[in-house]
């Protein structure tokens, strides 16, 4: 297995009724995806239909692998998925990062790209500083580098974001952006998040909308691709709805790299 991912005519279920339909997407390796849509469109439904959590029909391939012949523990094998409200135990720090003894990475370097080491390096005991039960002595940003981190040193092909950034400052947030697409080239990346500013660092959008709208970074423009990878400028197949929440995406986006800029 390797970082592919494609979705194939699925639809994916939630208490027998169809959240999301008819999904056909290629996330290519290494790429680094942000899925976006309305509070309640499905976004967290579709990460866990790739981690066989969900009912679903259609296929789902990783690297040409088809999920429905995996187990689940086949899967988590290649994919690791990063919560916004992932859980620490009461212990020190490197004992939850790393938890079962999967440090398959540099953790100093993992620390850096994570943007936590400063922060440990302040703490008396560094590492072995003990946070507590649920880390309650750190804050909600720096409960979620380290939860990034523990899954980071495991160096697993694929790695899904769901609102995994949202309590941490946009200054540090960016940085951490930065060190992912500079330092992890050969991972693909999912980010759920409701923060525009992750699409400055994103090869790929997925809308979702009961169906989903792919666009691709093309000389640091977004295009609507099909799944034969065509490109349409126009958007010309995608409802009023989509464009609008697209446009107004690029366009914020747009703003967002003008003030970077000055």
């Amino acid at each position: 297995m390797d970082g592919d991912i494609i979705f194939s005519n699925v639809t994916i279920f939630a208490d027998n009724q169809e959240i999301l339909k008819n999904l056909n997407f290629i996330i290519k390796k290494g790429e680094k995806v942000a899925i976006v849509g309305e509070n309640g469109s499905g976004k967290s439904l579709l990460s866990k239909a790739i981690l066989g959590l969900n009912e679903y029909t259609g296929n789902i391939y990783i690297n040409n692998h088809n999920i429905k012949r995996l187990n689940k523990n086949n899967i988590r094998e290649y994919i690791d998925l990063i919560q916004g409200d992932s859980y620490l135990f009461k212990g020190s720090i490197i004992e939850n990062v790393n938890l079962n003894n999967e440090i398959k990475k540099n953790i100093k370097n993992v620390f850096k790209d994570c943007e936590i080491y400063d922060d440990i390096q302040r703490f008396k005991e560094k590492e072995n500083t003990l946070i507590g039960e649920r880390g309650v002595k750190l804050s909600g940003g720096q409960k979620q580098r380290i939860a990034i981190a523990r899954s980071l040193i495991k160096d697993k092909p694929i790695f899904i974001f769901d609102e995994a950034l949202n309590k941490i400052d946009n200054k540090t947030k960016e940085k951490i952006l930065l060190n992912l697409t500079n330092n992890y080239k050969d991972k693909t990346m999912l980010f759920i998040n409701h923060d525009l500013n992750i699409l400055k660092h994103v090869d790929k959008i997925l809308y979702i909308d009961n169906n989903t709208t792919t666009l691709e970074k093309i000389n640091g423009e977004f295009f609507n691709v099909g799944l034969d990878n065509s490109v349409n400028s126009t958007f010309k197949n995608e409802n009023d709805k989509t464009l609008s929440y697209i446009k107004k995406i690029i366009e914020i986006n747009e703003k967002i790299g003008a003030m970077d800029e000055t």
